[in-house]
């Protein structure tokens, strides 16, 4: 890619990303408060890429759920992805396998909402 296309990606999705950074640190904040250590926030923060299922998983650990419940429960509230997944699949298929993972990894509600409007 071209740094005029790195560009002008930033100036569409710059208002998104102010957006999750009061989101980030308010989900940092009741995880450290629901028990988990500064590294296990980190994680959560770069392996989660879905804010409500941090914020339910933090509110399930403070409430003493297990694993398998917090697992299946993320499981159900994130299957809305496949749906706007499915709904962009057409946009990106002649696109590199990198940048299908890269996509698929990072497709939350509010980068959908960007993506579709300028697809």
């Amino acid at each position: 890619m071209k740094v005029q296309d790195w560009r002008a990606g930033f100036k569409v999705i710059y208002p998104v990303l102010l957006g999750y950074i009061p989101l980030g640190l308010a989900c940092g904040m009741l995880l450290h408060d629901a028990g988990f250590s500064t590294l296990a926030v980190l994680l959560m923060s770069l392996l989660v890429f879905a804010g409500a299922s941090q914020f339910m998983a933090a509110s399930m650990v403070a409430m003493g759920a297990t694993t398998p419940a917090i697992i299946i429960m993320v499981f159900f509230l994130n299957l809305r992805h496949s749906l706007m997944s499915s709904s962009m699949s057409n946009r990106v298929k002649k696109s590199s396998i990198p940048f299908i993972l890269l996509f698929s990894h990072t497709l939350a509600d509010e980068a959908y909402a960007v993506n579709y409007n300028q697809f």
